[in-house]
């Protein structure tokens, strides 16, 4: 065990965590809207005519519808999907809203919301009409407060931080303290060599 490995790698993994968490908390909760609008010129009467009106598919969101008529209509608001054969859209989920010899209408609700609806209008009475509707959509999303391309690197920064750091205090948890330590030195072997007998002064060396 590194004691000193996993101490930096602990250092880098909190510093790129806690620059996760910064960055995370400037996500703000918003709301955003989206309208549509659609018109009908000269709508004769007695003819059955369909206008699409797109939406933003949201599991909580709120809408309204408003329409208005120079003559006297009979109007259905449909939820539509995407149909496969032939390619267009579909109604389904019956009839949302329905307005009967009116010359406007307007319908409001809240929750889920498809990503397309339909308004089919029939022109009652002997005159040409002409017909307009309006959508507005409202529902939430979450946006950053930073730009978006230095958003991107600050998270990649962190998330590179934290993994430098979880490496480093694995490797800290599981080397051998002496990997890198100085090596052993061999020892001598005495067995090879001896030191010179001393001489014995006792005698006078020979002329």
């Amino acid at each position: 065990m590194r004691l000193g490995l996993i101490a930096v790698g602990a250092a880098f993994a909190i510093v790129g965590a806690g620059v996760i968490a910064a960055i995370s908390l400037t996500e703000v909760e918003s709301q955003t809207a989206r309208a549509g609008q659609s018109l009908f010129e000269e709508l004769a009467p007695s003819s059955n005519q369909t206008m699409s009106l797109p939406a933003v598919a949201t599991a909580d969101g709120s809408a309204e519808i408003t329409w208005n008529s120079s003559a006297p209509a009979e109007v259905w608001w449909y939820a539509a999907v995407s149909c496969g054969s032939p390619p267009g859209w579909c109604l389904e989920g019956g009839i949302l809203a329905n307005w009967t010899s009116a010359p406007t209408g307007e319908w409001s609700w809240n929750g889920a919301m498809a990503s397309f609806y339909a308004l089919t209008v029939v022109v009652q009475g002997s005159h040409v009409a002409n017909f307009s509707a309006s959508f507005l959509e409202s529902y939430p999303t979450s946006t950053h407060l930073l730009p978006e391309i230095p958003y991107v690197w600050t998270m990649i920064a962190g998330s590179l931080l934290v993994g430098i750091g979880g490496i480093a205090a694995y490797l800290g948890l599981f080397l051998p303290s002496g990997v890198y330590g100085d090596p052993d030195t061999e020892p001598l072997d005495t067995d090879s060599w001896s030191e010179p007998a001393d001489p014995d002064y006792r005698f006078p060396p020979p002329r």
